[in-house]
């Protein structure tokens, strides 16, 4: 299975990549889901952690579980081969987040903002804080840079 940066679904892929890209300038860490086997669990989804030396600073202590922050997931089909994804989700796991973070992403509200797929788009019940991305147009790469500046601010700060 490859990994989910070398896969090519057009302008999902792009926005897939530019985002994983952000997340790891900005001082994070991407991780595929590996099987019991040693290889990619999941070739639509990496997990978001924070480096060990910043959880380790933010948390204070070495035996605080490391727990992925969130996600990034190509969405819109379980068969690749039969039809491509055509959403990509960039997500936060409410649960996993400092509460700061928490807060300052909860803030949030714009067009990308789907916490689910059906109902209202800000649901503070949902597992996640998340926001999709269907184009690759100028609006999304600004926000996606937006989003990626406020977590290096939030990184840096705590």
């Amino acid at each position: 299975m490859e990994h989910p940066r070398v896969l090519d679904f057009g302008k999902v892929s792009v926005i897939f990549k530019e985002i994983c890209n952000e997340i790891e300038n900005n001082g994070f860490h991407i991780e595929c889901q590996m099987g019991d086997n040693g290889k990619i669990k999941t070739w639509q989804t990496v997990q978001v952690y924070m480096k060990e030396e910043d959880h380790f600073r933010i948390y204070g202590q070495l035996n605080h579980k490391r727990l992925a922050i969130g996600a990034v997931q190509y969405e819109g089909s379980n068969d690749y081969s039969v039809k491509p994804p055509h959403t990509v989700n960039w997500r936060f796991y409410r649960d996993n987040l400092p509460d700061k973070w928490k807060e300052r992403l909860e803030q949030i509200d714009n067009d990308f903002r789907k916490d689910k797929n059906s109902g209202p788009p800000i649901n503070p019940k949902a597992t996640s804080i998340a926001f999709k991305f269907i184009e690759n147009d100028e609006r999304s790469k600004q926000f996606i840079l937006q989003l990626s500046n406020i977590l290096a601010s939030l990184l840096q700060a705590d």
